[in-house]
């Protein structure tokens, strides 16, 4: 027979280690106010990659309900790629503009 396990208990978690004096890391505030300001672009770029996502998925669904791989309209071409994904590009000439990737 095979002996059975007891389940461990959780570990607490051991306190950080305290610097020495003069051993403090340094402090910019510079860094720091740019740091901030860059962790909240990130963030929001973020949140805007998880709406992107979504729309993207409502795109695709739409395309396969309605048994399309190419549709164009206003100057756009929507394809949907072979792994299940679709873009959205502006037509070669389109408005006398250029491409959009």
């Amino acid at each position: 027979m095979a002996k059975q396990k007891t389940p461990r208990k959780p570990r607490t978690p051991k306190p950080r280690q305290q610097f020495l004096p003069g051993t403090e890391p340094l402090c910019v505030p510079e860094i720091d106010k740019a740091a901030d300001e860059y962790r909240a672009a990130r963030d929001m770029r973020m949140d805007a990659l998880k709406e992107e996502i979504a729309l993207q998925d409502v795109l695709l669904g739409k395309m396969h309900e309605h048994k399309l791989n190419v549709y164009e309209y206003d100057g756009y071409v929507v394809v949907v790629a072979p792994k299940q994904k679709v873009s959205v590009k502006r037509k070669p000439g389109a408005n006398g503009e250029a491409d959009d990737e």
